[in-house]
């Protein structure tokens, strides 16, 4: 496959699939990421195109770490952790549960699962942030590419089974054994994802922002004694930096940053789909179903007790749920089936605080229960 054309793929096809997202609502249903995806595993089996895999393997690299610092841009840390005691409270209850159900899962399927301690790692990310950070992890660990699309194909199911019984059923299930939500003033209806309209110009600059970012964060990595572990140093390092980054005013309140991230996040899904092996695919792909519902049903039921305990609002609870477990873009209808505007605010910031602490959380576990 001619480089140039390679390239170019991966990068008008996320954007149509962006755009086609708005307007077809089976895009909608299955979701850009699994699209992303599907396009890349199409891209590899185009008769008489083979994909560079070196090419494919450095436009992920590029695209997730690119991907990284827009997507944190936007987070207001001290504003979050300001919000409200509970808030803080219930999403550390959300982690401690994410890294307990992780280790379970690592026990019993490290024998069934090839790489279990790196799948333990992503799923700990992915359920703490989101898919950037399964993304992240994944690219620092040097997972093989199939394992990505296997373990998002793997999350994207179970997710499915969750969101319904997050919307429908535990509102009613859960006001049994939690307090009910206490007011804490006006509320607030500010979305600190997406502000004023981006202009291109806003994008170019974020995106060279980032650049900058990444280039740091690698050069830092590149000069320590690191091995193997260089990449996963790189990542961590662009990741503080651009919470660093976060702290200043004029970086947070920067049009687009989010939705650009969104971008090359797709990016990413479209180069690692076209390296991945088709029939690789399916090599233990119901024991990865398994372990990925293990950790997040695991880690909802064990949210759910420590919130118990804590005694944790119900609103509150299910709203942090919510960010760790589906990001920020899933707060808002799940504050609607709540009846509750007061937790948007504190719900979306905590999905992008779970963007940057994922990474640490994820990469931590597979090193710790990784098997040498």
């Amino acid at each position: 496959m001619p480089v140039v054309f390679q390239v170019a793929a991966y990068l008008a096809l996320p954007a149509l699939v962006l755009a086609a997202e708005r307007r077809v609502r089976l895009v909608r249903l299955v979701g850009s990421v699994l699209v992303c995806y599907a396009l890349g595993l199409g891209l590899a089996h185009l008769p008489g195109w083979t994909p560079d895999p070196h090419l494919a393997n450095t436009a992920s690299v590029v695209a997730v770490a690119l991907a990284i610092p827009l997507l944190l841009f936007s987070l207001d840390v001290v504003r979050w952790a300001r919000l409200a005691g509970r808030t803080t409270l219930s999403f550390g209850l959300c982690v401690v549960s994410v890294a307990a159900a992780g280790s379970v899962a690592a026990l019993l399927f490290r024998d069934r699962v090839p790489g279990y301690a790196d799948v333990v790692g992503m799923l700990a990310g992915v359920y703490t942030g989101g898919t950037p950070n399964l993304a992240a992890i994944g690219v620092a660990l040097g997972v093989p590419p199939e394992t990505f699309v296997t373990l998002n194909a793997a999350d994207i199911v179970v997710s499915t089974v969750y969101l319904p019984f997050l919307l429908a059923v535990a509102p009613r299930l859960y006001a049994r054994w939690l307090p009910p939500f206490a007011p804490a003033g006006a509320s607030e209806a500010l979305d600190p994802v997406e502000g004023r309209p981006a202009s291109l110009a806003h994008r170019a600059a974020a995106v060279l922002l980032a650049a900058l970012i990444v280039a740091a964060g690698g050069g830092v990595a590149s000069v320590l004694p690191l091995g193997e572990f260089q990449t996963a140093a790189a990542i961590l390092a662009v990741s503080t930096v651009a919470v660093a980054c976060s702290l200043v005013r004029r970086v947070r309140t920067w049009p687009g940053t989010y939705s650009t991230g969104n971008y090359w996040l797709l990016v990413f899904c479209v180069a690692i789909g076209s390296a991945a092996d088709f029939e690789a695919l399916w090599t233990g792909g119901a024991a990865v179903v398994a372990m990925t519902a293990l950790v997040l049903f695991g880690a909802s039921a064990l949210h759910l007790g420590l919130a118990v305990l804590f005694r944790v609002d119900r609103d509150t609870l299910i709203v942090t749920n919510t960010a760790s477990i589906f990001g920020p873009a899933f707060v808002g209808p799940v504050a609607a089936a709540l009846g509750n505007r007061e937790v948007i605010l504190s719900g979306i910031a905590t999905g992008l605080v779970g963007y940057a602490i994922g990474n640490y959380l994820g990469l931590a576990m597979a090193w710790v229960l990784g098997p040498g």
